[in-house]
């Protein structure tokens, strides 16, 4: 069977065109080499079908002849697998990174051991008592005592005032976190609906699916997510990611949905379709609880205020909506027209200026130059736009319902990972409340340490108080008064207020004897400077000394343990980017060696083509030219 000369010319323009599409796309990695997030990419080659065809009058040859080929498709070359672990450890990183951070400060507030810190306070304060142990009628002495206790006072109030001041700043990190959070859900469901309109015409948009990738790994250093496709429908092609849906994981594997869109039918190759994709909102809250059958009550939402409030978990809210078509009668009450759905109706008129106005017996607002009726529902919060369809004349011939319907999940720290993620480690160090055998419970690193700081300045001030006012003034045959008081009035001694009494401003009112009269009696003086190893009952039976120390050691150990911790998984994600790197990123030396590959394949093409183009002319205008 003869075979067509012209077959050769349409083999090789394939080979030409499918090697220029690989050229362009070395080109375009080469160009993006050093451009973050991007993923290289690869011309998927594929043999065209071979002549003859099949079919019942297909001409018989020997072989099946090649036809050339075609570039199938331009595709990312990326590892799914990899991208999840490299998710999984950012999220760790996320979380040790920023306790680690929260950690130093509080390491530095308390800056021990220092000839500074409150230590050096307290030893300071002990050797001034036993000075006046030793002198208790020297006035240089005493003068010592009260300043060395007002210096004590003041650190406790300097580290109170630094570490509320470090844990307001974590509230605000942490709400302006949870922003972050909605900007980048924001923008993957912008992305996702670029996604699906490009799709359904066949293309496949690697260089949007980088940038959601970007958004993802970002996302992922804030919580525990994961993530699903979707199909786009159309004549997407089996390479195409499709949009995506992001989910929320809980430490049971609970998912709640951040970035999603609700499923509208089914496509005639049996795979699902789905609707435009929208982002859920985040919110921090406070209050939240947990009834015996497992369902979040109560709660607010976190204002980025100074206030302490402890945090609760999140809220998760989604937005749908439906739409449907209504009907229009004319009112004869009103002179109006009458809108309905069914279930809902709402009655507008025209004023004066022919402009449509709502009746005062329907709640809503109304848009008059439009005349787009928006209602909100008080008790269900379901809201229902009216959109009308209007004639020449401005009459409404057509409406249309559209109802608003928001869903919010709760989801308090009980079932949240409490060690993934920055979100998590914000709670864990600012504070947080959790569900204990039936009683709410706060906890967190600054909450506990504040109030470990509180329990050590009103123990060691109420013995002190307590010792101090079993002794006698210098002066007096009265008992003496408190050494320490508060600045605010208070009755509760706290690090916050704790202040050497105005009345110790006369010295001689400082209590050294434990005997009225006795100016040379320094017994009282002596006991208060005991207290630097006497166990207080109210500090677990150790001294004001051993409970700050204790306190200092837990903040070096966790702190090890922070530092510890953000170096192993930065570590390994370091190493799980690098094979990640090694899969997807650009290596110029590959490329340039593709370049060459490609470069001579094309020249071969082309030399294919010259080489039939010969060929042809030869049959064109060499054949049957005997004799001339």
């Amino acid at each position: 069977m003869a075979i067509s000369t012209f077959m050769g010319l349409e083999t090789n323009k394939r080979g030409l065109t499918a090697q220029q599409t690989s050229l362009y796309t070395v080109g375009h990695n080469i160009s993006n080499a050093n451009t973050v997030g991007y993923t290289r990419q690869r011309v998927n080659l594929e043999a065209t079908h071979g002549f003859p065809g099949i079919g019942r009058n297909a001409p018989m040859m020997p072989g099946h002849l090649g036809t050339g080929v075609t570039s199938q498709s331009i595709t990312r070359v990326r590892d799914a697998f990899v991208d999840k672990q490299f998710r999984q450890e950012t999220n760790n990183l996320g979380y040790w990174a920023q306790r680690t951070d929260a950690i130093s400060q509080m390491e530095d507030i308390m800056a021990e051991p220092s000839t500074y810190g409150l230590n050096a306070g307290f030893d300071e304060f002990y050797t001034a008592l036993q000075t006046l142990a030793n002198t208790p009628k020297n006035s240089a002495a005493r003068q010592v005592v009260y300043t060395k206790g007002s210096h004590l006072a003041s650190s406790f109030n300097y580290m109170n005032k630094q570490m509320t001041q470090v844990q307001k700043n974590l509230k605000h990190e942490a709400v302006n976190t949870v922003d972050k959070v909605n900007s980048i859900l924001e923008q993957i469901a912008g992305l996702n609906n670029q996604i699906k309109q490009v799709e359904p015409n066949g293309y496949i948009p690697n260089d949007l699916y980088d940038a959601r990738d970007v958004l993802l790994d970002e996302l992922s250093q804030y919580m525990p997510v994961s993530t699903e496709n979707t199909y786009s429908g159309g004549l997407a092609t089996d390479d195409a990611e499709g949009a995506m849906n992001v989910y929320f994981v809980e430490a049971d594997g609970s998912k709640t949905m951040l970035v999603g869109s609700e499923k509208t039918g089914a496509q005639q190759n049996g795979k699902d379709l789905y609707g435009k994709s929208t982002a859920s909102r985040v919110e921090l809250m406070s209050g939240q609880t947990m009834d015996a059958n497992g369902d979040v009550t109560g709660g607010a939402a976190v204002g980025n205020d100074d206030n302490y409030t402890p945090f609760s978990g999140i809220q998760i809210s989604r937005s749908t909506s439906t739409a449907v078509d209504g009907t229009v009668t004319a009112d004869p009450t009103t002179g109006g027209v009458k809108l309905s759905n069914g279930t809902s109706e709402f009655i507008v008129t025209k004023d004066g200026g022919g402009n449509y106005i709502l009746d005062p017996s329907t709640p809503g607002t109304i848009n008059p130059a439009t005349g787009v009726i928006t209602v909100t529902d008080p008790t269900t919060g379901v809201t229902t736009t009216v959109t009308p369809k209007m004639d020449g004349s401005g009459n409404i011939t057509s409406v249309k319902f559209a109802t608003g319907q928001t869903t919010s999940d709760g989801i308090t720290f009980n079932t949240m990972s409490m060690d993934k993620g920055k979100l998590a480690s914000y709670a864990t160090s600012y504070g947080y409340t959790v569900d204990e055998a039936g009683a709410t419970v706060t906890k967190g690193f600054y909450h506990d340490k504040l109030a470990e700081l509180d329990k050590l300045a009103g123990e060691f001030a109420k013995e002190f108080n307590k010792i101090h006012t079993s002794g006698y003034p210098l002066d007096s045959m009265n008992p003496a008064e408190n050494f320490f008081d508060t600045i605010d009035g208070s009755t509760t001694i706290t690090a916050a207020n704790i202040k050497v009494s105005d009345v110790m401003k006369d010295f001689n009112k400082i209590a050294a004897s434990d005997v009225a009269g006795e100016e040379g009696n320094g017994n009282i003086a002596l006991k208060l400077s005991n207290l630097k190893t006497t166990t207080i009952a109210g500090l677990n039976d150790t001294s004001a000394g051993g409970f700050y120390s204790k306190m200092v050691a837990e903040v070096g150990t966790e702190g090890e343990k922070s530092t510890k911790m953000a170096y192993n998984s930065a570590t390994l994600q370091l190493t799980i980017s690098n094979n990640r790197d090694s899969i997807s990123s650009v290596s110029l030396d590959e490329e340039m060696t593709n370049m060459i590959m490609f470069q001579q394949a094309y020249n071969a093409s082309a030399r294919m083509m010259t080489a039939i183009d010969e060929i042809l002319d030869k049959i064109i205008n060499g054949m049957g030219r005997v004799g001339l």
